[in-house]
């Protein structure tokens, strides 16, 4: 059968949670969620690798992180609008060098 994994990336706040639950339960995978090291585990698997890009807009993702602050409050400290701009200045998209067949998903 077909192996494969597929990894997400993007903005603070952009959908990277609720874009891989949902692909997770339509294609009956699992979902390994912020585990260091995963290049190391895809080159190991020598499997295909997709790579979902979430993007949004900034206020859109600043928007969702004061909604999840409300909802999980521990993560207030790190959920807010001046950590989404230091973590975003570093932040670049996927240029294709990756080897991942990339698919971008924008919300909104």
């Amino acid at each position: 059968g077909h192996r494969g994994a597929v990894f997400a990336c993007g903005e603070i706040g952009a959908g990277k949670t609720t874009h891989s639950k949902s692909l997770a339960a339509e294609k009956n995978a699992v979902l390994i969620w912020k585990t260091s090291g995963f290049r190391n585990l895809y080159n190991a698997a020598k499997v295909k690798g997709q790579l979902i890009y979430a993007k949004d807009s900034d206020e859109t993702c600043v928007a969702q992180l004061a909604k999840r602050r409300v909802e999980k409050s521990e993560r207030a400290r790190f959920d807010n609008a001046s950590v989404f701009e230091e973590v975003s200045s570093y932040l670049q998209g996927p240029d294709g060098q990756e080897g991942f067949d990339i698919e971008i998903i924008i919300r909104g």
